[in-house]
């Protein structure tokens, strides 16, 4: 790094940047397409190493949007859904080929739920947080034998699943 200061390091690569943008991004065009496997998998690797720093930037990025940009930005989402709509069907046709066991447990909560048969509560059964909890299968051959976590602890339930020797990211 030439520069000691890191500020003045970032001023002086965000403001080389903006002098060459078009060459950098020719650049990178054509580096993707020469090897786009090698491309995506390399992106793939930095998010992986880079999962703190890269939540920490849009955790940030997030709290500094303004009512107007999250209203458009909403819009635009669904203005997408409504030209892919078939994209999306698509993809949700395949889920549901692909993980029939899941399928009709989701389905057995929704109609339990419908005809009262399940209740959902009003706060979330690992933290307390009063929301509208999601249900959580811990065993998708038990159709309605479900948890009923908020969105944030579900997500944490689901990551813990897949990597269990992460245990900083355990519900509270």
């Amino acid at each position: 790094m030439p520069y000691k200061d890191p500020e003045v390091q970032k001023r002086y690569d965000r403001e080389k940047y903006q002098r060459n943008k078009e060459k950098i991004k020719k650049r990178s065009k054509v580096r993707y397409h020469a090897n786009p496997e090698k491309s995506l998998q390399a992106n793939l690797e930095w998010h992986r190493n880079n999962r703190e720093r890269y939540n920490a930037y849009h955790r940030e990025w997030r709290k500094k949007q303004t009512e107007e940009q999250i209203a458009r930005n909403s819009k635009m989402s669904r203005e997408w859904c409504r030209k892919n709509a078939g994209k999306i069907r698509a993809k949700v046709r395949l889920y549901q080929k692909q993980n029939p066991e899941k399928t009709i447990a989701h389905a057995a909560v929704r109609a339990a739920l419908y005809v009262g048969f399940l209740v959902r509560p009003k706060v979330c059964d690992i933290c307390g947080k009063p929301c509208k909890p999601h249900a959580h299968h811990a065993d998708y051959s038990k159709m309605l034998e479900v948890t009923w976590p908020c969105p944030r602890c579900h997500k944490l339930l689901h990551i813990a699943k897949k990597t269990p020797s992460r245990k900083s990211e355990q519900p509270r």
